[in-house]
């Protein structure tokens, strides 16, 4: 079996992961911002939560602000894969796949 054939596998993989993480646009500077601060205020939320008995209303307001803070996180996390991936390229030629290191 040919080296290619052996590589081919994982060519179409790391082709599919590229496709995917190109599905989230990159962040600018003010969008980082703003979604470091609803980070922020999730975690504050999530601790008044964890921490203190708050009103039914309070307690709503707080599991809004908890999930608004995941969710900036998650959109954070996914619009930097692709400095994920040109991290990982640098070290390709270590011996380790290339979704091994991402």
């Amino acid at each position: 079996m040919a080296k290619r054939d052996l590589a081919a596998p994982e060519e179409d993989l790391v082709r599919l992961y590229l496709s995917d993480i190109g599905q989230h646009p990159l962040l600018s500077k003010e969008d980082e911002a703003t979604l470091a601060e609803q980070r922020l205020v999730g975690i504050e939320a999530r601790d008044e939560l964890d921490n203190t008995t708050p009103s039914p209303s309070r307690k709503r307001q707080l599991r809004r602000l908890a999930q608004q803070g995941e969710a900036a996180e998650l959109r954070f996390v996914q619009s930097n894969l692709r400095l994920v991936v040109s991290i990982a390229k640098r070290y390709q030629g270590s011996g380790v796949p290339l979704l091994d290191l991402v």
